[in-house]
């Protein structure tokens, strides 16, 4: 389901009454408009932990899915089929931001394909 939060909510539930496990319910919530999260020339350091890979990310790189993808490294992406959440990385450290002004419940998760640095980080990838 691809909609606002509680049009969803109220499907999903109805769903669920109706038998359909709510594991096999996928939701992707309409957000609101992407907003600049960096100045031009921003730029810090991404380590992506499990692979040893470290790398400068700058503004004009966008969100961390595309940018460990330009550097070979392949991060759980099935947001891209309509699999909301499933691009979730743990930041190790530092600090990130989401371009749609919205964070994960989880405050030490990023949502890789519309996450960006604010500082240094090294995420656990």
């Amino acid at each position: 389901m691809c909609g606002p939060a509680p049009m969803m909510t109220a499907f999903a539930n109805a769903l669920a009454d109706r038998g359909v496990p709510r594991a096999d319910i996928f939701r992707e919530v309409f957000r609101s408009p992407e907003r600049a999260a960096a100045g031009p020339d921003q730029q810090f350091n991404v380590v992506f932990a499990k692979t040893g890979t470290t790398s400068t990310w700058r503004s004009a790189d966008g969100p961390l899915l595309g940018f460990a993808e330009k550097l070979g490294l392949a991060l759980p992406s099935g947001c891209r089929v309509g699999q909301c959440e499933s691009c979730a990385v743990s930041v190790v450290s530092g600090r990130i931001r989401h371009l749609h002004g919205e964070e994960p419940e989880d405050a030490g998760m990023c949502l890789a394909c519309q996450a960006v640095p604010a500082s240094d980080i090294v995420l656990n990838a």
